[in-house]
């Protein structure tokens, strides 16, 4: 019997700061659980120039896809944990928020397939918590002496869940209420040892708070370790073997606006400055756009001159807000001096390892 290796499915890694699209920033690998399922399964992990790809081994290659060695026939889910190679630069780059969520290093990211489109389902969880742990509510009560919490924990399936008692106790069958402390603080200890790994929602709420939700990944081994995202990709039974499905993980870049410091601290010998803040103004020579550049021709205003550390500096800002970050450096910025002297030809864009947030600031010294 003669066995090949028939693809499952590919995840490309994109980013559209990159010049050639591709993200060099975010490593995927297995999870624990996932390696198990992938050895079991006859299959193969490898990483690609564009992300990675799961094979499995197969006793044909018949059109939709191979006959498997050995068939799951049942739901499986593929767990991914996500790296960065390049924190401080990755996040500064890229924008995570979801909607009107902004994004913040405390939540993870979440990846899921939703059967019908390409991309990668995105959206951000609260916390990685291992699976025995004390959940505080967010809120403090007012009065610790008559408020009371409610906590409601569901499954990724919206289902109540209920936790096992332990040396006789009775189950703990959400909702349930919380007394706070003296100090107001809702805690409560959680145990999930005989509960299955992955995503809960916990609501919570009191007297005088209506109900929010938090979405917590419970996973003891994931929690040991600084990953940035999680990748499930789903199957139902039935659904794994056939045509390979190809997979994009999109990251898109931030906009900012750009504010340029110019510190005028070289003096003549007499004193002065070298050149007058008054005298001096930013030109975008340029000509952008140019084709795959995704810049634009952009004008600066001059706001009131400053000193930094006792040095005349002039202020400029972009009158546009929306200026991408990109991989290749927008040229031809000029800083003119008198009668339109180029004094810089091109000058500096923001730093890419920030923190730029909804304007970036850039310090030029002449």
């Amino acid at each position: 019997m003669v066995l090949l290796f028939e693809k499952l499915f590919n995840v490309n890694v994109k980013h559209n700061f990159y010049e050639s699209g591709i993200s060099r920033d975010v490593k995927i690998l297995p999870t624990k659980e996932c390696k198990q399922l992938i050895k079991g399964g006859k299959m193969l992990f490898k990483q690609t120039d564009n992300g990675f790809k799961i094979a499995y081994k197969a006793i044909d290659n018949n059109t939709g896809g191979g006959t498997p060695l050995i068939d799951l026939n049942s739901n499986v889910t593929f767990t991914f944990a996500l790296f960065l190679s390049n924190n401080a630069e990755f996040l500064n780059i890229t924008d995570l928020d979801v909607g009107a969520v902004s994004y913040s290093k405390d939540k993870i990211l979440y990846f899921k397939n939703n059967g019908t489109t390409r991309s990668l389902v995105y959206s951000n969880i609260d916390f990685l918590r291992p699976k025995i742990f004390t959940y505080l509510f967010p809120i403090t009560a007012a009065d610790p002496s008559t408020h009371i919490g409610t906590l409601k924990v569901t499954d990724k399936n919206g289902v109540l869940v209920t936790i096992p008692g332990k040396n006789g106790l009775p189950d703990i069958n959400f909702p349930i209420t919380v007394k706070p402390d003296q100090e107001g603080a809702y805690k409560q200890p959680i145990d999930f040892k005989f509960l299955p790994k992955g995503m809960y929602t916990f609501e919570y709420s009191d007297n005088t708070q209506a109900p929010k939700t938090e979405v917590i990944y419970i996973d003891t081994e994931l929690a040991r370790q600084r990953i940035f995202g999680l990748l499930e990709v789903e199957y139902l039974a039935g659904n794994l073997y056939g045509i390979a499905d190809e997979y994009d993980m999109e990251f898109i870049r931030k906009e900012t606006q750009w504010k340029y410091h110019v510190v005028v601290k070289t003096k003549t010998p007499e004193g002065t400055p070298i050149v007058d803040v008054d005298d001096l103004k930013i030109k975008d020579k340029s000509n952008d756009p140019v084709s795959g550049s995704p810049y634009e021709e952009y004008d600066f205003s001059k706001g009131e001159n400053t000193t930094i550390n006792g040095f005349e500096t002039a202020i400029f800002t972009s009158d546009q807000t929306n200026i991408p970050f990109f991989e290749t450096a927008k040229l031809r910025l000029e800083l003119q001096g008198k009668n339109n002297k180029t004094l810089i030809e091109n000058l500096p864009n923001p730093p890419r390892d920030g923190p730029s947030g909804q304007q970036a600031e850039i310090y030029i010294y002449i």
